[in-house]
């Protein structure tokens, strides 16, 4: 269970026992850990507010009556409690705090504040009440206040320790002496006699206060934890300063009273008292004196040296000659001893010391009363120093270590006399036993108590004390104090007793002290030389002797066993002869001395187990096979596996187990038949119910499976090789029956469980599937002789039996089951320890099944299915059995449960998760264990075990791994939830995931309501964890606490929930639920990011991404207030400068320009902070290594793509691969320490390029993030919340400072962020230009400049003059993307297309954007004075009209920026314009049209045609040909090659507008290239548009118009360029035109006014070009035929026919013209139809007329006037009649005076808007009249473009029919006497009189006054010029009708 941070409850006031403890000691150990982050006043606040506390320690105050009564009269009358918060309490609240009040002796208001914040921790509690929580919170609340106290009395400076933090101990010192003079020890004393566990568990019960089984287990932690604090405040004060004399003597009052039953054996001391006792000892301690000067100020404060009245008084208290009785004699003996000791010291110290005390000779009084009346060595050995809690506590084996070695020093002749005592009284043990006597039992041990008390001492000492018997500092090289010379001697002699004459009673003693001193590795080599210096002979304890005499009870034992080998009954009991209990003894000792030295010392072990002489192994295995006892057999092995921790050895033992036949592989070629383990396990240790052998063979076969090769071909020639025998004893034999035997012992159950699945972890972990082991080995044993199977890999057998429904994986799973059902309990019992292991083991081998079962999966696959004979499950599916004891499917459940215990088995649950992680990995497994989940019985409990991980502390420790960190176990475990929760989530919803994050599952997801803890019975979640978790990023007072791998991970999923469009909008609103979680830490991410750690930077791209994300969602969902709370963040500025007010109707520029000048936006600030460049580790020079091969080997070892490290080196595989490349080599034998060294530092190093790809992968993740964000927030958000002025002047910013960035990054410019940069950039720039867009919109529609602009949404524009760039900017981001074009990262494509973009863009922005008047002014020199210019500088606000740039200034700062760049960059733009990528060649295109654009003089065009890019250019298009057919297909594959063709057409078109770059295209053959193209003969007929059915592929009909509407128009340039006059041009374009006959002959044989739009345009252009080539005096008579060839002739006669098709009339404009906004597109048409109909006339005017001569060289009509009914009945290839053009001049006039009426209209209708728009204020009425204006004036447009073209129309017809009136009643008729004029027409033309009459007669009817009235009223308001040409045409046409003589 887990106790939580006060800090997750809920605000507010409160006086309960338990938050404002707990906040105190959050805040004394924050401020502790780290006293530079916090200023002192914080600590001496809260020290001086917790005084009364400190003091009065534990003490509340008692019930009230008076507030009893307040209480209960508040629920009687419903109303509010007085003095306090209205807050009403119900009647069950009052019960529940008079009985807490009642039960610990409280006031009933503070009881009913803890129930207060015990109801807001529920959260954490699931299964507990209101009350057990408030219980519970009690008794952790006393701890805490006792925890802080504790904590302080550890920092203060002293003499054991110095304190970790480097905060000034003098407040914290001064503080603590305050407390103890106010007898605080006393307190604490006082405390520790009334707290009594039972007696509170008692109390507890009697009031139900008792929860469940883990509820009272916490309890009772708790109060022993808090009496266990209690005693570690009285040690921490003593060992740090001593013990005055007013503590001092109540301690010894205290320990005196203490009580030990002597009978029982074994009984330890409890912790507190060893606690208490402790502190007495370093209270008595004076060995500061040999470490301190004596002046120095700890030495005169010690209180035995400050304080002159304590020494009489501890001489009256524990002098001999008192008559003190102890409860505890050991106790007494103890103190005696240690302050005899302490009075030797004193007697030594300086004189200025001793002089001031009053000492006496009473050490040796006390030393012999604590030897012979107390016995304190024998306490020591049996009561003290067996405790569990001493060797954890590293000041207390120091202290005793002092202890031991100053009686060694300081009262040598004790010692002496101690030892002669001891061979004394083994002479008088011999002589008893000898007679067969029993020795008496007052002979005196004291020696040997004192050796067996050391070795107990040692045996775990952790510090290397002990190598100070050897003359040697500690393993920390912290030495007690400097020993002299003879001290030194002294230890030395104690410890090397090897040469003396051990009498038998302490033989077991030294051995034991030796073996405990070997336990550190440099004490194991000195006591191997030591015994292996002693050749003597006669010398009992050596190596030689140690040795000869197992090899002689082998010999003897062996002869012993083969002459009894006839007996048919074995004797498991008895005494083996030669072997006496002492020499059973002996070799007990013995064997745990070769243990202790051959675990510590590789190279003795060495030398002890591969000596020929000795030959240990052998004469071990051998006494295994003789009848001694079972465990000295047990101690043997044990021994020979210590042994076998060499590989060589390893496989000598291998070697002899066969030989010797110890575990049965084969049957006995004899008759005898010899007893093997098996045989022992099944007849022997059953019986006994013991099985101390069986865990020592295990233990032996594990550690040689993990420390040699396994030897697969074992048996080879003798039986069936392999391992199989070995296996059948470990599994079989041991392992799967072990839960059907009986134990004596009840741990020695799971003992044996333990070691069996130790085992087959170890054989599974070195185990990797391969197909050999499926399709089975054979080797040869003798040449041509069969084959012998090999028994497949141990490991094989066990990961098939685990993924198959074998009785191994059921018992696996039984384990599990039994495991949780025990620790549910939370008690204690026999062998949990060795049970919790065993749950180890069967996680770790079920995660190891599951991780290789895909390996196995696929080695079965290989394998012919012949071979394949077992049955594979696998465990992802018998995970989901049936549990037998249940009978439902909960073992993933009972995986789960091992997070519940993660508090104290940490290593079970990173297991367990990991286990769960890997098994959700699948789909299917994934989809079941949410089933499970959701629908178990326990699964409110299994889903807050998750929560329960990620809440506890920051630092636990595993029992069973006590090495690791305990920060870093806790915060891997957390990261394997967390990444459980992220993988699942990359599932489709719903998952496991989302089921432990809140979610419904059971519903729509998108329908979850969020709420706190809590809150309508919402339980706490994992997102709630997470949440609070990334919340404790903001506790700092300046930006973001240091965040680590928990907080990038969380905000990771945090976007993953936001990014899911199920789990996207509850999770935000939930967010904006905890207190704005994003802006919140939005404001403070900043400080992650200049703090560039990797973390750091992940962080804040999740957090960006995130806001991304919330402002898109917002903005959609129209949020304003989510909006405005984002943009407050993200623009640093307040709420009203953020939305505008939509009342405003003017501002002032001048004030909001002030207001803008100050603070910087968060959003331009952190790409400010961000690191563009790549972090880079500086090369090392390697002595062993080459450094490129550690760059080979840094790639190979980096994480796999996908992970959340990818691009990261994996240290540990690194290490791995090293050592396994330098094992395999011996090239470097020599000088292996020197490697190693090397090697950590190329680990080192790896570690540093870690660290800076880390930095450099979170810079580019947040400029990503960085540009999402700004995409959004200048894309997406509306302008009704960022005004135009706003986003212009942060843009404008933001782009600059962008580049800026990117030039002083330069050549270490990270690509990544290059790419990313880039493409903000276009984002940035197109968001500015659509800024200035709207500005420009905005400018046509005001024609009052003292009214403010307003967008279309009607908002007021502020600023619009600060909306003009100012030439320097434009110069310089310019210049900036240039630049960037040129460095050399560039050279990637993809950024070279945004880099393109953003010049586009930017070129558009600053000089091709602008209003036509801008424009028109510009073409006349005026570079920008348009109207509203010349009115905007009369308006009075505007004062800085300075800073306004013309359109020609800035175009000119352009070319100035652009000109100053060298070739190279206009060099690269046109390579990638010919040989680029797809995309950006058609960029680099668009911009060399640009270029051209802004100036077509400019030097590039020269550059463009002297080096060969332009034709290159046009060579491209011929190329292109093949792939351009391509695109005709139905369903072309890739369409690029068509863009790429457009965007070269489209630069062509540009070029061709100037002369000298059209001469230069016709002279490279341009035109030529588009005849050659053969391509746009393939036009497709129109049905093949239907057939196009994919889905975003334009149909092959417009695919073909994308390829030939270019080419006409670049030919209509080439001709507007060049003339018309221009023979040369006009000859290529009809050259183009004929070669492409058939297709413009189908185009104007299909025309017709109802083609769609694109037909229409196709139709325009062809007979535009046709009526340019057609003229008849365009060739001379040398010049080819061209004109007059069959396919010229035929394409007229086409266009001709036209004419009747394109008549308008009424109809024709009724159906085709429309002021309806929904049908645009028709009335573009009706244009379309117009212009069509206009080029069709000027086609036959400039075919029929001599524009030189204003005559009609061949008549295109003919003489005759039909009725308009019949005009559009024309015969194809027909040619009309002049009643045509007749009746089309009838019909223009009655349509341009329509549409003069019309635009009178509009213009009226436009009028009375303005009107309207003034009157109106509301911002609500603005808008549809501004959306009715625009289409009004749309209209405006529309009609007068048809007027213009119904004018033009009108004019061609009279010019027309001018002409050819003037042809047939001038010139035709004959003169006086002559015929008609047949020469002047061509066959069909030729009139006669009767027709010219009746020409004549019709000429007169359709031209009548009326008509002509008509033409001049509707064209009056067209041009001078225009009106008078009809004017002249009107009236030659009347005179030749009337003047006609016919």
């Amino acid at each position: 269970m887990v106790i939580v941070d006060p800090k997750s409850r809920g605000s507010g006031p409160t006086e309960d026992l338990w938050t404002p403890y707990k906040e105190l000691h959050s805040t004394i150990s924050s401020f502790l850990a780290a006293p530079s982050e916090y200023p002192s006043m914080i600590l001496e606040e809260n020290l001086k507010n917790f005084k009364q506390t400190f003091l009065n320690l534990l003490r509340n105050t008692g019930p009230d009556p008076k507030s009893r009564q307040e209480l209960q009269r508040c629920v009687q009358e419903n109303t509010g409690l007085p003095l306090r918060q209205p807050l009403h309490i119900s009647r069950e609240l009052l019960e529940e705090a008079i009985i807490i009040s009642d039960m610990f002796s409280i006031n009933e208001y503070v009881a009913l504040d803890l129930l207060c914040v015990a109801e807001q921790q529920m959260q954490h509690y699931p299964e507990l009440t209101r009350g057990l929580v408030a219980v519970m919170l009690f008794y952790d609340g006393r701890k805490a206040i006792c925890d802080t106290l504790c904590l302080l009395a550890q920092a203060r400076r002293g003499v054991s320790w110095e304190f970790a933090g480097a905060c000034d101990n003098r407040l914290i010192a001064a503080y603590m002496d305050q407390l103890v003079s106010n007898n605080l020890v006393s307190n604490i004393l006082d405390l520790l006699s009334e707290i009594d566990v039972n007696k509170e568990m008692e109390k507890l019960q009697r009031n139900r206060g008792l929860g469940g089984p883990k509820h009272q287990r916490l309890i009772y932690d708790l109060i022993t934890g808090t009496r266990q604090t209690l005693a570690d405040i009285v040690f921490c004060l003593s060992a740090q300063a001593g013990l005055p004399q007013t503590a001092l003597l109540p301690l010894i009052k205290y320990i005196s009273e203490i009580k030990m039953d002597q009978d029982t054996a074994g009984s330890a001391i409890d912790g507190v008292n060893l606690a208490l006792v402790m502190a007495l000892l370093y209270a008595l301690d004076v060995s500061i004196l040999q470490r301190k000067e004596e002046q120095d100020e700890l030495v005169q404060r010690l209180p035995l040296v400050s304080e002159h009245s304590l020494i009489p008084s501890l001489m009256r208290d524990l002098s001999p000659m008192t008559t003190n009785n102890w409860g505890c004699k050991g106790l007494q003996g103890l103190a005696q001893m240690a302050w005899g000791l302490a009075l030797c010291s004193l007697r030594m110290a300086p004189a200025s010391i001793r002089n001031k005390l009053n000492l006496r000779d009473d050490d040796e009084l006390l030393i012999g009363a604590a030897l012979d009346d107390n016995l304190v060595f024998e306490f020591l050995y049996s009561r003290m120093l067996s405790h569990s809690a001493f060797a954890k506590e590293e000041f207390y084996v120091r202290r005793m270590h002092t202890l031991f070695t100053d009686l060694l020093i300081l009262m040598p002749m004790k010692v002496k006399e101690m030892r002669n005592f001891a061979d004394e009284a083994a002479k008088v043990m011999s002589a008893y036993i000898h007679e067969g006597l029993q020795p008496p039992k007052t002979l005196p041990h004291h020696f040997e108590h004192l050796m067996l008390s050391m070795a107990l001492l040692y045996e775990n000492d952790k510090h290397g004390l002990g190598l100070e018997f050897w003359g040697l500092p500690p393993m920390d090289g912290s030495a007690i104090y400097t020993r002299t010379p003879v001290a030194q001697n002294i230890l030395s002699k104690f410890a090397n007793l090897t040469k003396e004459s051990l009498p038998s009673s302490l033989y077991v003693p030294y051995l034991k002290f030796l073996a405990s001193l070997a336990k550190q590795p440099r004490g194991a080599q000195h006591i191997f030389q030591l015994l292996n210096a002693n050749n003597d002979s006669k010398c009992t304890i050596s190596w030689s002797h140690f040795y000869r005499a197992m090899h002689r009870y082998a010999s003897n034992l062996s002869q012993e066993t083969q002459v009894s080998a006839t007996d048919s009954v074995y004797r498991p009991r008895g005494m083996p002869r030669g072997i006496n209990p002492q020499e059973l003894m002996g070799l007990h000792g013995v064997l745990a001395l070769i243990r202790a030295v051959a675990d510590n010392d590789p190279m003795g072990r060495q030398t002890l187990a591969q000596n020929p002489s000795w030959s240990p192994v052998q004469t071990f295995l051998a006494l295994i096979r003789c009848a001694v006892p079972i465990p000295l057999k047990a101690e043997i092995l044990l021994t020979v596996a210590s042994l076998a921790k060499s590989s060589e050895v390893a496989n000598e033992v291998w070697q002899q187990m066969e030989s010797t036949n110890i575990i049965c592989t084969a049957p006995s070629s004899t008759s005898y038949q010899p007893k093997g383990l098996q045989t022992e396990l099944e007849e022997v240790e059953t019986r006994n119910e013991e099985y101390p052998l069986s865990r020592a063979t295990l233990k032996l076969l594990n550690l040689l499976v993990q420390n040699a090769e396994l030897p697969l071909l074992l048996g080879v020639g003798k039986r069936p090789p392999g391992l199989s025998p070995h296996m059948y004893y470990a599994l079989d034999c041991v392992f799967l029956p072990f839960l059907h035997r009986t134990y004596r012992k009840p741990e020695e159950r799971w003992q044996v469980a333990e070691n069996c699945l130790e085992l087959l972890h170890s054989l599974l972990s070195i185990y990797e599937p391969n197909v050999q082991d499926i399709a089975g080995r054979k080797v040869e044993v003798t040449p041509g002789q069969t084959p012998t199977d090999v028994a497949p890999h141990p490991g094989f057998s066990i990961l098939v039996s685990l993924n198959s429904p074998s009785p191994l994986i059921k018992l696996v799973l039984q384990i599990l089951d039994e495991a949780c059902l025990q620790l549910e309990k939370f008690s204690e019992f026999p062998g949990k320890s060795s049970l919790e292991k065993s749950a180890r083991f069967c996680l770790s081998l079920l995660h190891l099944a599951l991780s290789k079962l895909p390996k196995l999966t696929k080695a079965i696959a290989a394998t012919t299915a012949a071979n394949t004979t077992q049955t594979l499950v696998g465990l992802d599916k018998l995970i989901f059995n049936i549990n037998p004891r249940t009978g439902h499917q909960d073992h993933p459940i009972n995986i789960i449960k091992f997070l519940t215990y993660a508090q104290w088995l940490p290593g079970h649950a990173s297991l367990a998760i990991k286990f769960l992680t890997l098994l959700a990995s699948n789909p299917g497994s994934h989809h079941k264990l949410l089933q499970v989940l959701a629908f178990a019985t326990q699964s409110k409990q299994s889903k807050h075990a998750f929560v329960d991980v990620l809440d506890f502390a920051s630092s636990i420790q595993d029992p069973y791994e006590p090495e690791l960190d305990g920060e870093t176990l806790s915060m891997q475990l957390k990261e394997d939830v967390l990444d459980f929760l992220a993988q699942s989530l990359a599932f489709p919803p719903p998952t496991v995931a989302h089921l432990l994050l809140g979610y419904e599952i059971k519903r729509e997801m998108r329908h979850t309501v969020l709420q706190h803890a809590g809150v309508l019975g919402f339980p706490r979640t994992c997102l709630h964890s997470i949440i609070q978790n990334l919340d404790s990023l903001t506790n700092a007072p300046v930006g973001y606490q240091k965040p680590n791998c928990l907080h990038e991970r969380g905000f990771a999923i945090l976007h993953v929930l936001c990014s899911n469009p199920e789990s996207a909008r509850p999770t935000l609103k939930y967010l904006r639920l905890c207190s704005d979680f994003l802006s919140r830490h939005l404001i403070k991410i900043r400080s992650a990011v200049i703090a560039k750690t990797p973390n750091g930077l992940h962080c804040a791209s999740w957090l960006l991404r995130c806001i991304a994300i919330d402002l898109k969602l917002s903005s959609s969902d129209k949020q304003k207030s989510s909006i405005q709370g984002l943009l407050r963040s993200l623009l640093s500025l307040p709420v009203e400068d953020i939305m505008k007010s939509v009342d405003a109707t003017h501002l002032s520029y001048s004030g909001y320009q002030e207001k803008q000048r100050h603070g910087a936006e968060l959003i331009a600030m952190i790409l400010q902070d961000v690191d563009f460049t790549i972090q880079e580790v500086e090369a090392v020079q390697w002595r062993f290594f080459d450094h490129s091969q550690i760059e080979l080997a840094l790639k190979k070892c980096e994480f796999p793509s996908g992970s959340p490290s990818e691009g990261l080196v994996d240290i540990s595989k690194l290490s791995l691969l090293f050592r396994t490349e330098l094992s395999k080599s011996s090239a470097y034998t020599s000088q292996r320490d020197l490697v190693n060294a090397e090697l950590k530092e190329v680990l080192n190093f790896a570690a540093k390029v870690n660290k800076a790809r880390g930095i450099t992968l979170g810079g580019i993740k947040v400029v990503g993030a960085w540009r999402h964000v700004v995409g959004v927030l200048f894309n997406v958000i509306p302008m009704e919340f960022m005004p135009v002025g706003q986003r212009h002047r942060i843009l404008l910013a933001i782009i600059k400072l962008l580049l800026t960035k990117i030039q002083l990054a330069a050549d270490i410019l990270s690509p990544e962020v290059a790419s990313l940069g880039s493409s903000a950039l276009l984002l940035l720039l197109a968001s500015l230009r659509q800024c200035h867009l709207v500005v420009l919109e905005a400018r046509e529609r005001t024609v009052d400049p003292s009214q403010p602009l307003l967008d279309n949404l009607g908002n007021v524009i502020a600023d619009p003059y600060m909306l003009t760039i100012d030439t320097p900017t434009v110069g310089a981001v310019l210049s900036g993307i240039a630049h960037w074009l040129n460095q050399p990262i560039s050279n990637v494509q993809m950024l070279r297309a945004n880099l393109y973009g953003s010049l586009l863009v930017f070129l558009h922005l600053a000089c091709f954007d602008a209003t036509a008047e801008e424009l028109r002014d510009l073409g006349q020199g005026l570079g920008g004075s348009s109207l509203y210019f010349r009115r905007l500088a009369q308006n009075p606000i505007a004062t800085n009209l300075n800073t306004i740039t013309t359109l020609n200034q800035r175009r000119m700062a352009a070319l100035e920026a652009l000109s100053k760049l060298n070739e190279n960059w206009i060099n690269s733009i046109f390579v990638d314009a010919i040989r680029g990528h797809e995309v950006c060649r058609m960029l680099a295109l668009s911009m060399i049209a640009a270029l051209f654009r802004l100036s077509p003089q400019a030097s590039w065009t020269v550059l463009m045609i002297n080096k060969g890019y332009l034709q290159s250019l046009i060579e491209s298009i011929t190329k292109s040909d093949p792939e351009l057919l391509e695109m005709l297909r139905p369903s072309p594959t890739n369409l690029k090659p068509l863009y790429v063709y457009e965007a070269k057409m489209a630069l062509l078109c540009r070029l061709v507008q100037e002369r000298p770059e059209a001469e230069a295209c016709l002279r490279l053959r341009l035109l030529s290239s588009l005849s050659e193209l053969s391509a746009l003969d393939c036009r497709p007929f129109n049905n093949e548009e239907m057939s196009q059915v994919d889905i975003g592929i334009p149909g092959t009909l417009t695919r073909y118009h994308q390829i030939l509407m270019p080419a006409l128009k670049l030919c209509s340039s080439v001709l507007n360029t060049m003339g018309n006059d221009n023979m040369s041009c006009v000859h290529e374009v009809t050259h183009f035109m004929i070669s492409h006959g058939d297709v413009f002959q189908l185009i104007l044989r299909g025309g017709s006014p109802n083609l769609p739009m694109e037909a229409l345009q196709e139709l325009n252009l062809v007979v535009k070009l046709l009526s340019i080539c057609s003229h008849p005096s365009t060739f001379d008579s040398n010049s080819p035929p061209l004109a007059t060839s069959v396919c010229m002739q035929r394409l007229k006669q086409f266009a001709m026919a036209l004419l009747p098709k394109f008549y308008i009339n009424q109809h024709l404009a009724m159906q085709l013209s429309t002021d309806d906004p929904q049908k645009e597109d028709d009335d573009k048409c009706y244009l379309l139809v117009l212009q069509i109909a206009l080029n069709l006339l000027t086609f036959a005017r400039r075919s029929a007329i001599d524009h030189h001569r204003m005559t009609v060289l061949r008549p295109v009509f003919k003489p005759a006037v039909s009725d308009s009914a019949s005009h559009t009945g024309t015969l194809h290839l027909q040619a009309p009649d002049l009643g045509l053009l007749l009746s089309q001049v009838n019909d223009l006039s009655l349509l341009v005076g329509k549409a003069k009426k019309q635009i009178d209209l509009e213009l009226a209708r436009l009028n009375s808007i303005n009107v309207t728009h003034h009157m109106q204020s509301s911002m609500s009425t603005i808008e549809p009249i501004t959306q009715s204006r625009q289409i009004c004036e749309d209209r405006i447009t529309r009609r007068k473009a048809e007027m213009r073209t119904l004018c033009l129309l009108t004019e061609e017809c009279l010019h027309l029919l001018w002409a050819h009136l003037d042809l047939y009643l001038r010139r035709n008729l004959p003169r006086l006497g002559q015929a008609l004029n047949d020469s002047l027409f061509e066959p069909g033309f030729t009139p006669t009189v009767q027709d010219l009459s009746m020409l004549k007669q019709g000429v007169l009817v359709g031209i009548s006054d009326r008509v002509e009235a008509q033409i001049l009223e509707a064209t009056k308001d067209q041009p001078e010029g225009s009106k008078n040409f009809l004017r002249m045409l009107l009236r030659r046409i009347k005179r030749l009708v009337q003047f006609a003589p016919v």
